[in-house]
């Protein structure tokens, strides 16, 4: 992430890929003309967790602070894999590893996002079996380890783990209101302030999906694709796991 000032509902405005990491089996895209998933009786579903600690590359850690994928709008991020490809947990987190470090797509065709970086050791990932059961795997050096679920959630963008920018709008501020003013005059943003003043002042973004309204101490996040979302204090500081 690129924080623009210090830091803590969603709302969004609107994913593009090889060589396995040693040690690490490859589970290959689906072939052209695989049938698309029919429902969740054959198909597992994989979120990915990005390890937010320091040390995240010595491995996953009780307490590591970790962040939920998600696409460039902030919207959820399943990977979807067919029991044709994944036929246990282990088998749906290898395919996941294999799309979260740009190698193909899932059975649904989404790519990893181009703004998060790749999927790598001390990630932690939650598959959903066919069956509803799930489980929580942690990467390590040529494997998974199972693990006790992520309890500390930041959101994506107050992390590393994405180049998305994050703004506070804290009108009060006029370091902080000038930096994000700034920086949406620069993208050529259609903006206005429809109420208050002062420190009350909300901001409006035209966007092409609609209008996003940013109230005292949201934040505003645009992703390298262009897409704007406003996410409060809480969700920003504590992450809003799906």
């Amino acid at each position: 992430m690129t924080t623009a000032v210090h830091r803590p509902h969603t709302v969004t405005a609107r994913i593009t890929t090889a060589h396995t990491p040693p040690g690490r089996s490859s589970t290959p895209p689906p072939a052209s003309g695989t049938p698309t998933p029919t429902g969740p009786s054959d198909t597992y579903t994989v979120t990915a967790y990005m390890n937010a600690a320091p040390d995240h590359f010595n491995g996953y850690h009780k307490g590591h602070t970790v962040a939920e994928a998600t696409h460039p709008d902030g919207s959820p991020m399943s990977l979807v894999f067919t029991t044709g490809r994944a036929r246990s947990a282990h088998q749906a987190a290898d395919a996941a590893f294999v799309v979260g470090n740009r190698q193909g797509p899932d059975d649904t065709g989404q790519y990893w996002p181009a703004d998060i970086r790749s999927l790598s050791k001390g990630d932690v990932l939650r598959i959903t079996a066919p069956d509803g059961a799930t489980h929580h795997l942690a990467i390590a050096s040529s494997d998974f380890s199972t693990v006790v679920p992520p309890t500390e959630h930041i959101h994506l963008a107050a992390t590393d783990a994405t180049s998305r920018r994050a703004f506070p709008w804290q009108p009060g501020d006029l370091a902080a209101a000038g930096q994000l003013i700034g920086y949406l005059m620069a993208q050529g943003a259609d903006f206005d302030h429809p109420t208050g003043t002062g420190g009350t002042t909300t901001l409006r973004l035209r966007i092409p999906d609609g209008v996003l309204l940013a109230r005292p101490g949201e934040w505003l996040v645009h992703s390298d694709s262009g897409d704007w979302q406003v996410v409060s204090a809480h969700t920003f500081a504590n992450g809003q796991p799906s």
